[in-house]
């Protein structure tokens, strides 16, 4: 069971208008990336969901889910496969020989018709609106709006008070910070941390 609190991406929006006041609304619908692009220079998994999908073989292979960030574990029929670097194509290895009916060159027939590929991954965690949430800590908030008014300022809105060297400065700040707090929960977190190990 996942206790962790979470904040949306309105949420994230609300606190950009309320602390910097940008001077239009064309960003908001960019702003979705750059919530991601910050999220992910955060680097941890907590803003992750545990995932399990049963997969088939077509071809002697099967295909991830795009939705999937990072690979835990792959198994068929109970067996740890490995894989390599490229995330959506799987070749499976020989594992039993039980499972094969005979190799001709690059082509493997199997003896069973139903074999269970099953994976384990981690995907971005979604709203009702499949947008982006995050991990609900003023640290990380403060992070991912300082990104998006960098990201603002880069495009070219001018700003009163903030320039691009000063909020590409405080997303740094914030972002270390952010990163700090989800790697290393303070003691009152510690029982949810539990729950994404």
């Amino acid at each position: 069971m996942d206790n962790i609190q979470y904040l949306t991406y309105d949420t994230i929006v609300s606190k950009v208008i309320r602390d910097f006041n940008p001077t239009n609304s064309g960003w908001i619908n960019d702003g979705v990336e750059w919530m991601g692009e910050a999220i992910d220079n955060i680097g941890t998994i907590r803003h992750l969901c545990k995932q399990t999908s049963t997969l088939s073989i077509v071809d002697c292979k099967i295909t991830l889910p795009c939705s999937a960030e990072v690979l835990i574990t792959i198994t068929c029929n109970g067996y740890p496969i490995t894989w390599t670097d490229n995330m959506q194509v799987l070749t499976l290895p020989v594992i039993e020989e039980a499972l094969l009916g005979s190799i001709s060159g690059n082509v493997v027939t199997f003896n069973r018709t139903a074999i269970d590929v099953v994976v384990h991954y981690y995907e971005w965690r979604t709203d009702n609106k499949g947008r982006l949430m995050t991990v609900a800590s003023t640290v990380v908030m403060d992070a991912i709006a300082w990104y998006i008014m960098f990201k603002l300022l880069l495009r070219g809105m001018k700003h009163p008070v903030i320039d691009v060297r000063f909020a590409l400065e405080m997303y740094t700040k914030h972002r270390d910070k952010a990163t700090n707090s989800l790697l290393l929960p303070a003691p009152y977190e510690a029982a949810h941390t539990l729950n994404w190990l």
